[in-house]
């Protein structure tokens, strides 16, 4: 039985102080959804510099992850169907959607000596 993921909300941006003339203000609704096959949730404890592969169920190719750290940055990489392996650094939180292509690997690689908790959800389309 396929679950549905939604991801809904706003995000916005405004001024920090005041409300100065001519400085725009900004609020976009966020209403994401992917019907998903299967799901799964880990969670790791990064107290080594080497990087930490996240598993992939039988069968799994994820098109969406969603990365959140606590404590520090983690570099991302991620290879998928397009092919070579792209590094994307993660200082609290990355959400990835990938409707049209598979992602096939991932591994967590903390910076030198800084402890990081890292939560990794990933879904795996519907077809």
């Amino acid at each position: 039985m396929a679950d549905t993921f939604i991801l809904s909300g706003t995000y916005s941006t405004n001024p920090t102080q005041g409300n100065p003339s001519a400085v725009p203000s900004l609020s976009a609704p966020i209403d994401e959804r992917l019907q998903l096959d299967n799901k799964t949730v880990q969670y790791f404890d990064l107290t080594s510099d080497a990087p930490v592969a996240v598993q992939f169920p039988s069968g799994f190719a994820a098109n969406l992850l969603i990365v959140k750290t606590e404590g520090g940055k983690v570099r991302v990489r991620i290879t998928s169907s397009d092919g070579t392996t792209q590094a994307i650094p993660v200082d609290k939180f990355l959400v990835l959607f990938t409707e049209s292509v598979d992602i096939t690997a991932v591994d967590l690689t903390r910076e030198l000596g800084v402890e990081v908790l890292v939560n990794v959800f990933m879904g795996d389309q519907a077809l």
